[in-house]
């Protein structure tokens, strides 16, 4: 399998270089986006580091988070995009604030190298303004959990009967919650390393709090599954979808709510178990779909498709709870769509196998190549606590590429 995987990591490592790597005309910087339009997405940028660092390639996470903390305003928000140039619908983008995924890209980019000191105390201050509006502007009702303003706002474009439409501001997500934990403990480890323990101290109670609120609030002890909370009404919104396992990779679900929701719902073929998992939306979904429907957003559809990130933070938190055999033959699966096609593409179907969206796609899809690599040489660069990256990093590069 390894010459096939080289192969495939080698036509990657192209495609990306090849398609994805711009250069910022105010600042000079250097970047990469997955997208041919040159936006630059919050949580893509994540992913995609992750991937291009098995590539050998570590220049564009740095400049990634220096470019959206160029565009902060007072109030701590960030746009979730950064463009220089305006595309149609950034008016509403420019409302959103950037997903929690800052801080865990500068802790990997940190961590890869034992360098901390390229990020600076206005970086780190800028960090903590950012981490502070999505605790405080975006936590509404004051209840410990913050909100979505849409759909597109959360990533999973088109999960309207969850998040709602621009501007809805109602999803207490299960999903963005549970980022938000890992973005305060990624934070406190950025303050530890430049001695400010009681900035560091004050992130891990935050932490702390918003886990006890997701487990208090979003559990439904009777489903056994976490569902996203509406602010105006107090409810659960009764929504099965794939990134409420994103409880797992942020350590946030009890033994118990891990065990009973993966065995019920996760590996249930009749829910998120599709024939190429794992589905975005359960298949007892009543807008369960492989296609768009009208009306829909875009064309992209997260209401039942395969998307690699989305197995990739399910496969980690699988192996958090003990699940290592499951989570192997989730990556084995992932690796097996991603190689069946001549290119990656944005996403797959999850009853074919199908390329679908963007291809080829040059973006975080390609992450697939290397989930049963790391598996196997027992690597997880997303684990906050981790102290040395570079190791088995270059274990996963080395099984690749031997020679």
């Amino acid at each position: 399998m390894e010459s096939s995987q080289g192969a495939l990591a080698a036509r990657l490592r192209t495609l990306m270089l090849d398609k994805g790597v711009r250069t910022d005309p105010e600042t000079e910087l250097r970047f990469y986006t997955g997208y041919q339009y040159g936006t630059l997405y919050d949580w893509d940028l994540y992913f995609e580091t992750l991937t291009l660092y098995y590539l050998g390639e570590t220049e564009y996470a740095r400049n990634g988070v220096r470019l959206f903390l160029s565009t902060q305003r007072d109030s701590g928000f960030i746009p979730r995009v950064f463009q220089r140039e305006q595309l149609g619908w950034r008016a509403e983008e420019d409302l959103e604030h950037c997903k929690p995924f800052l801080a865990q890209t500068a802790l990997l980019a940190s961590r890869y190298d034992g360098d901390f000191e390229w990020i600076t105390p206005e970086m780190r201050h800028k960090l903590r303004k950012y981490v502070n509006y999505w605790l405080d502007d975006c936590d509404r009702d004051g209840n410990g959990l913050s909100e979505w303003n849409s759909g597109p706002h959360c990533g999973e474009d088109n999960q309207f009967e969850r998040a709602g439409g621009w501007q809805a501001n109602f999803c207490e997500g299960v999903d963005l919650n549970s980022f938000l934990v890992r973005e305060c403990q990624a934070l406190a480890i950025l303050m530890e390393q430049a001695g400010d323990i009681q900035q560091a101290k004050d992130l891990r109670e935050a932490a702390r709090a918003r886990k006890d609120a997701i487990q208090r609030l979003l559990w439904d002890s009777n489903e056994e599954c976490f569902f996203d909370r509406h602010r105006r009404t107090g409810k659960l919104i009764p929504v099965k979808y794939a990134m409420a396992f994103a409880t797992l990779w942020a350590d946030v679900a009890t033994p118990h709510q891990a065990a009973s929701s993966v065995k019920r719902h996760l590996l249930n073929p009749g829910e998120f178990w599709a024939p190429h998992p794992v589905a975005t939306y359960a298949r007892t979904e009543p807008m369960y779909s492989q296609e768009p429907r009208e009306g829909d957003y875009s064309a992209c559809t997260w209401r039942g498709s395969l998307w690699i990130p989305a197995n990739y933070i399910i496969m980690q938190g699988l192996r958090r709870y003990g699940f290592r055999e499951e989570a192997a033959v989730l990556a084995d699966r992932s690796y097996a769509v991603l190689a069946a096609h001549e290119h990656p593409y944005e996403f797959y179907n999850a009853e074919t196998g199908a390329g679908c969206g963007q291809g080829p796609f040059w973006g975080w899809s390609g992450l697939a190549a290397f989930m049963l690599l790391e598996i196997e040489h027992d690597c997880d660069p997303t684990a906050l606590d981790a102290t040395d990256l570079k190791k088995p990093i270059q274990a996963v590069q080395q099984a690749i590429n031997p020679h």
